[in-house]
């Protein structure tokens, strides 16, 4: 009998592991911290006011032959006029025109909790306004049917701030950023990281410098494409080596010449 009952328990587990093993093919695992986890590092990307993208940890290189870490990582930025463009309005004090549109200069406040102060034509937010968004965010500049385009300002809550030109809510032109983040993650006690330059479709792209640090002793200046170093640059180090060169992907690619001052060595050459 007590044979008998242990081939029982045994098959019922050999049962009950090939149904789980069917259950994890057929459908994704659901891991209750791990989704805890996605969801607080999506809202850090939300709050980090690159336009919802999110910053690593610009913690000072040391390899010496690397670039410093990417300001951001690959996490698309959304518009943000992301959601403005659809959202009902609850309350509007202003001018109308003769067919009732929202038209001149009137006050919306959205069911959302966003409020827009500004110009309005033919029902469509239009010319200079204020666009506040419920969680503090802030734009100050021109709207074009609806969307935020043109030259403007973006103020986030966290002290990020963005002057330049947008497009259809992306960073798109020339513009200058400035991120501010906790001074622990810095040598610099200010705790700033400054990029000015150009952008396209809300990434940097084209010429632009990237200050790690407010005194400019780490630095990159040169080429982009689509938010990694590539083209021609030179990176000053915080410890003195420069590199100038070629670069691809955020890392040293093609001829350049890297000199090592802490250790009075250079290479020039191919990478």
């Amino acid at each position: 009998e007590t044979f008998d009952q242990e081939l029982d328990a045994a098959a019922r587990k050999i049962q009950r592991l090939a149904r789980t093993r069917s259950r994890r093919m057929s459908m994704p695992i659901e891991d209750p911290l791990e989704d805890a986890e996605i969801a607080e590092e999506e809202e850090d990307r939300i709050d980090s006011g690159w336009g919802f993208d999110t910053s690593h940890d610009p913690l000072s290189n040391n390899v010496l032959t690397k670039a410093p870490p990417r300001m951001i990582d690959s996490f698309s930025s959304l518009p943000l006029d992301f959601d403005i463009s659809q959202t009902i309005i609850r309350d509007y004090q202003g001018e109308f025109d003769d067919e009732g549109r929202y038209n001149g200069q009137g006050r919306a406040t959205f069911v959302n909790g966003n409020t827009f102060n500004g110009g309005w034509l033919d029902g469509l937010m239009h010319g200079q306004g204020i666009f506040t968004w419920e969680n503090g965010t802030i734009y100050r500049g021109l709207f074009v049917n609806g969307k935020i385009q043109g030259k403007g300002s973006l103020r986030w809550p966290c002290g990020n701030t963005y002057d330049g030109d947008v497009l259809a809510g992306y960073r798109h032109g020339r513009g200058k950023f400035v991120m501010v983040t906790s001074s622990d993650e810095f040598e610099d006690e200010n705790g700033v990281m400054t990029y000015d330059g150009e952008w396209f479709g809300g990434k940097k792209h084209g010429t632009g410098t990237l200050l790690y640090r407010t005194d400019g002793k780490e630095r990159y200046e040169g080429e982009w494409r689509n938010d990694a170093k590539c083209g021609h640059g030179l990176m000053l180090y915080a410890s003195g080596n420069v590199y100038d060169g070629e670069w691809q992907d955020d890392l040293q690619h093609g001829a350049g010449h890297m000199a090592w001052n802490s250790r009075g060595e250079s290479y020039r050459g191919e990478w």
